[in-house]
């Protein structure tokens, strides 16, 4: 069948439509950055802004506090970039979906795979099981490219602990891999289907999202900032730009686009001096960094323009071409450095971490991604390319589940309803039931360990910021049921319990005796922890490296509370029921609280909750409780 009026879509768009396959004879309209993609050295200059502006932001806030708005311009440049190459093929008719993704995996897979796997490794020797765990659940969230979705049930972005989430950053690239899998379809549909609207189309769904975004900022501000329909809008300025009708070439603009680029720069710049994260971010602060990198790709740069003249500065120009390995990098670093050496000083982490940014960067970008990315875009590597992906991600996603498996000992409501995690032991000696809240998970990985070396099957029921008593009152509460499901079902040789018992008993005390007189009949023995001192909350490793040191004390009106607690927990001991007096082993005879264990290691996670190394030192108890004599 002949295809009337091939050159039809060059009067909407300069571009043929999907189904034509020779080139259109009719000139391209796109504007110069479409019809030939030359390099642009300034675009490369302005991804050194971004990264540079980030690393500052991660390096040490208060240098740049709105640094964090480097992503933003990173996505202007993703979607103005991939835009613009996929017009370009579509016009010249050698557009693929295939070819297009081949050159997504060259230019990304071999690198972040490589800085992934290393960030793991890493992990794996410097942090404590507890923190390693989340660190396998988001090494696999990144792997499918929906970490985004991860952190937007984990918190603020501006919230999290700046050393225990070496995988924070991935969270942008999910959102560009993510648009990278649904843009080209939908931009290649509109070329097909209605290739005269495609810019009002796209239009359209860049107000969209800004519209979503600015709402959920005040709504869901955890949404508004991780999740792709929020950020969409960004990437789509981007695409926008490369859309444009007019002719963007060098001088176009004259005297005018001198000083609108420079305006540009100038709106990056200032986002980054100006905002911070106290502020409604994304919202409408979003808009500056993104009209000032808009302007910056939109505008080709013409002789004698200043802001060109920075950005093709050869240095800037390399850092620009060293942009991703150093995004991927920096950030790992940073928090291995921080978590590994807190009590050392500032100036000697911050050279440690240039220092071993520089070296991972370039031997990455020399050994890993420069050659890889040669070497898989060939068209002969499409298939290779592909597999490579495959492969790696068999291999390496089942690896991040089995360390989420093993190390992250924490259920949630639905664990807890269909029985709660199970760590089995065969053949088994006996059955333990951890249950609880946050304060029963952290002795978790130490029981785990105890229950392999004795045999038992362990079964955690625990929950953070659970509340699995039974009210006083009132109707069951659906986690009291639960968690009383599990021992009725398991019969267990032993219960034990950790919670937060100042807040869990303050106003109804009867509540534990109600528990225990519905677990006894179900279990063996009853093994209580009870209340553990807090610290003071500059008593972390944050504090730490702000030159803040121990002995640290605990607050008066606490310790009075915990002491109370404490005193009607151990009235509560018996042949069935054991309370292990964890102050014996926390606060030393002159009243401190003990931060660190023999090794060095700290035995509080924050100031509520005791780490790994924490809970150990009454592995020993817990032992003896569960009839074992101790080491």
């Amino acid at each position: 069948m002949r295809v009337a009026r091939p050159d039809f879509p060059a009067r909407a768009l300069g571009v043929a439509p999907a189904w034509v396959l020779h080139r259109a004879k009719r000139p391209c309209r796109v504007g110069s950055s479409v019809q030939r993609m030359k390099y642009r050295p300034d675009i490369d200059g302005l991804r050194a802004v971004a990264v540079l502006a980030v690393v500052a932001f991660h390096l040490k806030r208060d240098w740049l506090p709105g640094g964090f708005v480097g992503v933003d311009v990173f996505f202007v440049i993703s979607g103005f970039l991939i835009t613009a190459l996929i017009l370009e093929a579509q016009r010249s008719g050698t557009f693929t979906f295939s070819g297009f993704y081949q050159r997504r995996i060259a230019r990304i897979a071999p690198a972040f795979l490589l800085v992934a796997t290393a960030t793991l490794f890493f992990a794996w020797l410097v942090y404590t099981p507890q923190d390693f765990a989340s660190s396998g659940a988001v090494f696999v969230a990144a792997l499918l490219s929906v970490a985004n979705m991860k952190f937007i049930y984990q918190g603020d972005y501006f919230a999290f602990s700046p050393d225990a989430q070496p995988f924070l950053h991935y969270w942008s690239l999910s959102v560009e891999e993510q648009y990278y899998l649904v843009f080209p379809l939908f931009l290649m549909t509109l070329l097909a289907v209605v290739p005269r609207h495609a810019r009002t189309i796209v239009a359209g769904a860049f107000a969209a999202s800004l519209a979503l975004c600015i709402v959920l900022t005040y709504h869901s501000p955890q949404w508004a900032f991780f999740s792709l329909p929020s950020r969409a809008w960004e990437l789509l300025a981007g695409s926008l730009a490369a859309m444009a009708a007019a002719p963007f070439r060098p001088g176009h603009f004259g005297r005018l686009g001198s000083g609108l680029r420079a305006a540009g720069l100038m709106l990056i710049i200032g986002s980054c001096l100006i905002l911070d994260g106290s502020m409604a971010i994304p919202g409408f602060y979003a808009l500056l960094p993104v009209i000032g990198a808009v302007t910056l790709v939109s505008v080709n740069p013409a002789e004698g323009d200043v802001a060109s003249r920075l950005l093709r500065l050869p240095a800037f120009v390399l850092v620009g071409k060293l942009s991703y390995t150093l995004y991927l990098w920096h950030y790992p670093i940073f928090c291995l450095v921080d978590y590994h050496f807190y009590a050392s000083s500032e100036l000697f982490r911050t050279a440690c971490k240039l220092m071993l940014t520089v070296l991972a960067v370039g031997a990455t970008y020399l050994l890993v991604e420069a050659p890889s990315r040669r070497f898989l875009n060939r068209p002969a590597s499409k298939r290779l390319s592909y597999a490579f992906l495959v492969t790696a991600l068999v291999l390496l996603v089942p690896l991040g589940l089995h360390i989420r498996a093993n190390y992250y000992i924490n259920a949630d409501p639905s664990d807890v309803a269909s029985g709660g995690l199970v760590f089995e032991q065969r053949p088994s000696r006996g059955t333990v039931v951890l249950m609880g809240d946050s304060n029963g998970s952290m002795y978790g990985y130490t029981l785990r360990e105890i229950a392999r070396e004795l045999g038992l099957t362990l079964v955690v029921a625990s929950v953070a910021s659970g509340d699995p008593l039974p009210p006083v009152g009132a109707a069951e509460t659906t986690l009291w049921a639960d968690s009383l499901a599990v021992i009725r079902k398991t019969r267990p040789d032993f219960v034990i319990i950790g919670m937060e018992w100042r807040e869990k008993l303050k106003h109804h005390p009867g509540r534990l005796d109600t528990a225990l007189a519905e677990i006894g009949p179900h279990t063996g023995k009853i093994i209580i922890m009870d209340q553990i001192p807090s610290l003071p909350p500059v008593a972390s490793r944050e504090g730490i490296r702000k030159g803040i040191r121990p002995p640290f004390g605990e607050d008066v009106r606490q310790a009075a509370i915990r002491q109370s607690v404490n005193r009607f927990l151990h009235a509560h001991a018996s042949d069935k029921v054991v309370v292990i007096d964890t102050a014996a082993k926390l606060v030393g005879p002159d009243g401190d609280v003990r931060f660190a264990d023999g090794a060095g290691r700290e035995t509080y996670k924050d100031e509520k909750h005791i780490s790994t190394a924490g809970a150990a030192l009454f592995a020993d108890d817990i032992r003896q409780a569960l009839g074992a004599p101790p080491h």
